[in-house]
This record gives structure tokens, C-alpha cells and sequence, in this order.
């Protein structure tokens, strides 16, 4: 064996377990600092409701740019609905539908449910449907935002998701003073995902306050 190969070889296994040090020094380092923004946001008072986004910003008090109704998304799957400018408009009622906090507003146990009820009709309905784990968690990060961002509350949620809009005056419902952390948003998504039972209900329905929701599509 040549010592050229060695050193090559040699120099090739350093800069690895350099790389992996680094990598696993930025992430350690990243954990702590977003450990230290949520003490953060524990100890000190939040921001007022309605001085959420700073100054200068988009959405500043209430203020957003002009709406402008949407013409093309991803809404839903393109197989089963190949125009994506189409909400799944019964998929969202149904959400809407099940929320069982004051006023009809989201938690994370309706979450789980409706999540559930979801995946256990796609198993049902389609035979090749599956889901990682890493799925799974995406999945049940998406819909907490729902709870995070937008604090479950109904009145929010519905023309976010019927009419792809934000309410009149809207604010994020984040009012710590240093925002979202990963920390807390993590915490709300595996609430939520491991409240989860992928089964179906008896009735096929859910067991929220049931809500009226009033629709207005643009």
C-alpha cells in the first residue's frame, strides 16, 4: 500500500470527522440558543396583542397588504382534484367543525382526532397510502400552526383556510417578545402527534362543539 493512498485516505477520514464535529457542534449550539430564547420568553412580559409585528413591517398594527384572491395553489392533490385553485372546501368545514375550545376554537386533541380520522380514511380508501414517521411529523407540524400562529381560534382560521386570506387586523397570536421558538412549536406538534389514534370514529364524525362555520369563497 502506497503512502500516498494513506495519506489520502488518512486526510479524507479527518475531514469527515471534522465536518461531523462542526455539524454536531452548530446543532448543539442551536438547541441551547432556542432553549435560551424560550427562558427568554417565559420570564419576561409579552408584547400587546395589537403590537405584534414591528413597525415598518408588513401587517404592523392590523395592517396588510391589499388581498388578492388566489387563482392557483395546492390546495389539494392534483390526482383527485387537478385544478389546484380549489380548496378540499368539505375537508375544511369538517376541521372547522370539530373544535371543541371556547367559541368552537381548535385545540390540539381536535387536531389528533381530525388527523386521525384522516389518515385511517386514506388507509381505507387507498391501499398504497403510508406514512413515515418523518411524515407524520411534518404533518402534525403543519397543522400546529394552526394552534401556534394563529391560536386556534376560529374566526381566524376560517377565512385563512375557506378564502385563503387574512382577517381584517389580523396579528400573529405569538406575543413573546422573542416569537416562535423551536422549543415551544415542537411542543405543540408532538402534542399533537402523539395524541393521534389512526382509526375511524363509529359515526365517521367528530365530537367538537359543532360550530356553525359560514363560508365565502372568492
Amino acid at each position: 500500500m502506497s503512502d500516498s493512498f494513506i495519506a489520502i485516505a488518512l486526510a479524507r477520514i479527518l475531514s469527515g470527522l471534522f465536518s461531523s464535529a462542526v455539524s454536531a457542534l452548530t446543532n448543539i449550539g442551536v438547541l441551547i440558543w432556542d432553549l435560551g430564547l424560550t427562558i427568554y420568553n417565559v420570564v419576561t412580559p409579552n408584547l400587546p396583542a395589537d403590537d405584534v409585528v414591528p413597525m415598518g413591517s408588513a401587517g404592523a398594527h392590523g395592517s396588510w397588504p391589499q388581498y388578492v384572491a388566489p387563482t392557483e395553489g395546492d390546495s389539494e392533490d392534483s390526482i383527485i382534484q387537478p385544478d389546484q385553485g380549489k380548496p378540499a372546501i368539505h375537508l375544511i368545514r369538517e376541521l372547522l367543525s370539530c373544535g371543541s375550545g371556547p367559541n368552537g376554537d381548535l385545540t390540539p386533541i381536535d387536531l389528533s382526532r381530525f388527523s386521525g380520522k384522516r389518515r385511517a380514511e386514506s388507509k381505507k380508501s387507498n391501499p398504497q397510502f403510508s406514512l413515515s414517521t418523518f411524515h407524520k411529523l411534518f404533518g402534525s407540524s403543519n397543522s400546529s400552526t394552526l394552534l401556534t400562529i394563529f391560536g386556534g381560534r376560529l374566526k381566524d382560521i376560517t377565512p385563512f383556510l375557506l378564502e385563503e386570506r387574512l382577517p381584517e387586523g389580523w396579528q400573529p397570536r405569538i406575543v413573546h417578545p422573542m416569537g416562535l421558538t423551536m422549543t415551544e412549536f415542537n411542543k405543540t406538534a408532538f402534542q399533537v402527534e402523539l395524541g393521534i389514534k389512526e382509526e375511524l370514529p363509529p359515526n365517521l364524525g367528530m365530537s367538537g362543539s359543532g360550530v356553525a362555520v359560514k363560508e365565502k369563497v372568492a
